[in-house]
């Protein structure tokens, strides 16, 4: 068994997904790690139910509020 900690920042959300964040933890009255975590849990249960989670680049655009750079 081994532990995965995915690190979840301003950077790497960009400023918008950061604030998206914080805002749904306060809303669910959880802390924003809890709130990644739940929405991570979320995500691979879609996925394991046979789901399609995956966005495009202009779907995350839109929700980050902002162009991602291509990753290496």
């Amino acid at each position: 068994m081994f532990t995965v900690r995915p690190v979840l920042d301003e950077r790497t959300l960009g400023t918008e997904g950061w604030r998206v964040l914080h805002q749904d933890a306060q809303r669910y009255h959880r802390r924003p790690n809890v709130q990644a975590i739940a929405l991570i849990r979320w995500a691979l249960k879609q996925r394991l139910d046979g789901k399609t989670v995956e966005l495009t680049p202009a779907q995350l655009d839109h929700l980050l509020g902002h162009t991602l750079e291509p990753v290496a």
